[in-house]
């Protein structure tokens, strides 16, 4: 019974977790720009990259617990924004690198 009380509750905190994500990374840059304004945006790529990763580690470590009991869950995991924190990282870096490059030459 409290293992099914523990997968029940690590299924909850992994959906809050996917149901919450993409409204932080998306509001905390907004109200960022509307406080700061230009002074401010550019730093607004760096905070959602530090947004993405903290998001990638907490969702992994959620996962993970999630995992250890597939004998009591049958619910797939969502991974919507998971994909999109990933490819927003790998977006991002690119575009770090090309103007590095730019800026270089």
């Amino acid at each position: 019974m409290i293992n099914n009380q523990k997968a029940y509750l690590a299924q909850e905190r992994l959906f809050l977790i996917d149901k919450f994500g993409p409204l932080l990374f998306f509001l905390i840059p907004l109200i960022m720009l509307i406080i700061g304004g230009k002074s401010w945006a550019k730093y607004v790529a760096f905070l959602c990259q530090g947004i993405a990763l903290i998001y990638i580690v907490v969702f992994y470590q959620a996962r993970k617990y999630y995992l250890s009991f597939t004998h009591q869950n049958n619910k797939g995991i969502p991974y919507r924004f998971y994909r999109i924190a990933w490819v927003y990282l790998f977006l991002i870096l690119c575009l770090e690198v090309v103007l590095l490059v730019q800026h270089a030459f």
